[in-house]
C-alpha cells in the first residue's frame, strides 16, 4: 500500500519537471520529447492510481454494507430460513415473524440494486458477497407473491438488475439458486419487459 501511495507524488513531480524543462529549453527537440514523454508517464501513473483507489473503495463499500446488515441482525433468521428451504420442490410459506424481515431485506437490497442500475457498483463487485442471498430470496414464489410482484412498480429496478445479474451468472457459469421460481418467469416481470 505504501508503494501505491507514493505513485501520485512521484507522478506530480515528473510532470512538474517536464513543464519546467519545456519552459526553459524549447530549442532542444530531444529534451522536449523526453519531457513530454515524462509528463505523459506521470499523468498515466496518476490515472492508474485513481482507478485502483476506486476499485478498493467500491469493494470496501460493498463489504461494509454486507457486514452492517449482518451485524445489526436485520435478517432475524431470514437468510437461514431461505437457505434451508431454497432447494425444496415446494418451499413452505414464509412464517409471520419473518415477513417484516423480508420487506426490510428487500428495501435494503433495493438500494444496492439502484447502485448497480446507475453503474456506481458493478455486478462482479457484489456477486460474491450478495448474489446468493439475492437469488434465494428474489427467486422465492412467496416473496414474489407477497411483495415483489404485488408492488411491481416499486420493484421495477429489481427487474432491470435481475435481468443483468442473471445474464452475468449464466455467462460466468455461476448457479442461480431456486431456478424453478425465477423472477424472470413471473407475469409481472414478463409484462414489464414486454412494455419496454
Amino acid at each position: 500500500m505504501k508503494r501505491n501511495s507514493l505513485l501520485i507524488p512521484i507522478a506530480v513531480a515528473l510532470i512538474a519537471i517536464a513543464a519546467i524543462a519545456i519552459w526553459f529549453d524549447t530549442k532542444n527537440i530531444v529534451a522536449t520529447v523526453v519531457t513530454v514523454g515524462t509528463a505523459i508517464l506521470g499523468a498515466t501513473a496518476i490515472w492508474i492510481q485513481m482507478a485502483k483507489n476506486k476499485e478498493i473503495n467500491t469493494a470496501g463499500f460493498i463489504l461494509n454494507l454486507n457486514e452492517h446488515f449482518v451485524a445489526t441482525k436485520s435478517d432475524s433468521g431470514l437468510l437461514e430460513f431461505f437457505d434451508k428451504h431454497f432447494s425444496e420442490e415446494d418451499p413452505p410459506p414464509i412464517p409471520e415473524e419473518l415477513k417484516r424481515g423480508v420487506k426490510t431485506y428487500l428495501r435494503w437490497i433495493r438500494d444496492i440494486v439502484n447502485l448497480v442500475n446507475r453503474k456506481v457498483v458493478s455486478l462482479p463487485a457484489i456477486d460474491s458477497p450478495l448474489g446468493y442471498k439475492f437469488f434465494i430470496i428474489v427467486n422465492n414464489p412467496h416473496v414474489q407473491e407477497m411483495e415483489i410482484n404485488k408492488y411491481s412498480e416499486y420493484y421495477y429496478p429489481f427487474y432491470e438488475c435481475y435481468k443483468k445479474w442473471r445474464e452475468y451468472r449464466i455467462k460466468n457459469k455461476e448457479p442461480i439458486p431456486n431456478e424453478k421460481y425465477e423472477l424472470s418467469k413471473t407475469d409481472a416481470y414478463i409484462a414489464y419487459f414486454a412494455n419496454k
